[in-house]
């Protein structure tokens, strides 16, 4: 806290943001790069856990398959540009806001009550900051 406080208020008072500058597209995109693994290496993880923790392997089933079905509508939507149907404002809108539409309505899915009685593991959230 205090470390940090102090570190980011010296960066503002000497300047150091006009640095941003020298940062390229290719420094941005070996970030992105980097969070896109991490959260591919995070999903693939808690899919393995599901097998490996639970006795009945239809909960874990239904998860990797509704990872997969995300994974591939996402990606159908993203490409809605370069397909031929639809006019060109519908296609800008499914390739810009589609992958969104799809991991909400997917969320949405897997909240029925139908797929809850299967026993989908879902990510534990603390009921507090920890600090």
């Amino acid at each position: 806290g205090i470390w940090t406080s102090c570190f980011m208020s010296l960066l503002a008072i000497t300047g150091a943001s006009s640095l941003i500058e020298l940062a390229t597209q290719f420094t941005d995109d070996v970030f992105n790069a980097l969070l896109a693994v991490n959260f591919i290496y995070e999903a693939s993880r808690s899919l393995i856990q599901n097998f490996q923790n639970v006795s009945n392997k239809s909960g874990a089933f239904l998860a990797l398959n509704i990872a997969l079905i995300t994974y591939s509508l996402t990606g159908t939507s993203s490409q809605a540009k370069q397909t031929k149907y639809f006019n060109k404002d519908v296609r800008e809108l499914l390739s810009n806001s589609g992958p969104v539409a799809v991991i909400f309505l997917m969320s949405l899915l897997i909240r029925l009550p139908a797929i809850l009685n299967i026993g989908v593991e879902f990510l534990t959230v603390p009921n507090q900051i920890m600090s």
